[in-house]
């Protein structure tokens, strides 16, 4: 086949995309142990639901999950995964890293339907799935709620920018039942955040098509009517559990928003140095996507406006709350890659256009540049998950005891024991329910009132082991790392049974 006309293939950079996006979203997916805070409840509840069935509230060890207010359309998803490939960690994190692959193919489609080169996306959507904070657990390699709901953010752009754009009424129609259905499945996912991109669609509603007041009436009445279309799984939980609203708005609005929440207040500037790490000096080329606003005024239809107007929006929603964590970023990381990316092949053309004897060479050898970087942020990810631990290193003291349950539920442990833990051990939970669920008796405690003579007990804290060797003697029984399992044999000077 004649390389040209391979080059020209339609579906070629999708198809480029996929192959290379395996590597660094699904290879050794389920090596890394279940991982603390909001991918350990998520997995759990996750289990639980393949375990005992579908239902419209999550649960975390058999109760209704009041700690994480979301709804519940990644524990479904998640759940559903579970029955077909197994209830594992890579059943878990499958969602999250198929949507980076969905993220790739809607940037390449956007770029090819409004600049004319499908390559644009292709680059932008690998330099984002390769990026520090994309490729990481909290996004599309855990099992976390970011991934998803950033695929489901810019299905929102996407599919308004096609709404506005339309000619005829009925692609308008097409474009916006996917636009609501980008919504609803957004909302399903995290709730309010992922409706974090409305202000900046308004926005851009409003200037392409005026502030007369029939177009601004026609926005907040369809705007309005699709959130209030979207409130119904709030409405009924709430109705089922009195008082899920007020937790919604301290964990998820309000209480965020005007205090930091977790010790989560970071300086003024976090922000600016999060994005100058994770986008490196790709950033400072951002501002050739600003000069192509008032320069060629066809790119405003191209959707580079909209980005620009997202992500200008959506970084002031959140530098101005309390809590600042670098997750809340993620959702404009692909956007500020596509800016980077369209700027440079925009500057390219440009010059190509007024250099004439260039012959298009610049635009060639800009984006053979582009490539390099991106082959190179590809090869570095690539090798990282070639080489993925179960436990990396740093991680080696807090993760130890999630390994050891992880190789004990592998082996088929029935045994029984008291795994004591005075800290938030969420990421181990998981473990524990499958064992208990394979035969296993393991109970769980933070006091040491719980636990008496005779009682096998599994910890990792030293601080742990003082405080039972005030009360007992500790007779090992088996370890792994710095965990330890002993059995107490004396309490008061009284032998165990």
């Amino acid at each position: 086949m004649d390389p040209r006309k391979l080059i020209r293939f339609r579906y070629l950079p999708e198809i480029l995309f996929t192959v290379l996006a395996v590597p660094v979203l699904f290879l050794n997916l389920g090596v890394w142990t279940v991982q603390l805070w909001d991918e350990s409840r998520v997995i759990t509840s996750s289990y639980e639901m393949y375990r005992d069935g579908l239902a419209l509230i999550p649960t975390f060890q058999g109760g209704s999950d009041i700690h994480r207010t979301l709804p519940p359309l990644l524990v479904w998803l998640q759940a559903l995964c579970m029955h077909l490939f197994g209830p594992t960690e890579f059943a878990a994190r499958f969602p999250s890293a198929l949507s980076g692959v969905l993220m790739g193919w809607l940037l390449i489609s956007w770029s090819r339907h409004s600049i004319g080169n499908g390559w644009i996306g292709f680059l932008a959507g690998m330099l984002a799935i390769c990026s520090a904070g994309l490729n990481g657990f909290h996004a599309l390699h855990g099992a976390d709620y970011e991934g998803l709901m950033i695929f489901f953010m810019l299905l929102q752009l996407r599919t308004f920018h096609g709404y506005v754009e339309s000619n005829t009424s009925e692609h308008r129609f097409r474009w916006f039942g996917g636009f609501t259905l980008a919504v609803a499945l957004g909302v399903l996912t995290k709730g309010p955040q992922a409706l974090f991109f409305f202000p900046a669609l308004g926005v851009y509603w409003l200037l392409r098509k005026g502030w007369k007041r029939e177009s601004v009436i026609l926005l907040l009445s369809r705007i309005g009517m699709l959130i209030l279309a979207m409130s119904w799984y709030y409405v009924v939980r709430e109705l089922l559990e009195p008082g899920y609203l007020h937790w919604v708005w301290m964990n998820d609005l309000g209480g965020r928003y005007a205090s930091a929440i977790d010790a989560a207040g970071y300086y003024p500037q976090f922000y600016w140095e999060v994005l100058q790490d994770q986008l490196h000096g790709l950033i400072y080329l951002i501002p050739a996507s600003l000069l192509l606003i008032f320069v060629r005024k066809e790119w405003r239809q191209r959707g580079i406006l909209l980005m620009l107007i997202a992500v200008l929006l959506y970084a002031v929603i959140i530098q101005s709350a309390s809590t600042k964590h670098e997750w809340y970023l993620l959702p404009i990381i692909p956007l500020l890659f596509y800016l980077a990316v369209s700027g440079c092949y925009s500057l390219a053309q440009f010059l190509d256009k007024r250099l004439r004897m260039t012959r298009g060479r610049i635009r060639v050898i800009t984006l053979w540049i582009l490539s390099v970087i991106g082959g190179w942020f590809w090869l570095i990810r690539a090798d990282e998950r070639m080489h993925e631990t179960a436990i990396r290193p740093e991680h080696n003291d807090y993760y130890s005891m999630t390994q050891w349950f992880r190789l004990m539920d592998q082996d088929g442990y029935q045994g029984r024991f008291v795994f004591y833990d005075p800290e938030y051990s969420a990421h181990n939970w998981y473990y524990l329910e499958r064992m208990n669920d394979h035969g296993a008796e393991t109970t769980f405690t933070r006091s040491l009132d719980e636990v008496t003579s005779g009682d096998v007990v599994v910890y990792y804290q030293p601080e742990v082991q003082v405080a039972l060797q005030q009360r007992f003697i500790l007779q090992p029984v088996d370890s792994f790392q710095n965990a330890r399992m002993v059995k107490l044999i004396f309490l008061n000077g009284r032998q165990a049974n």
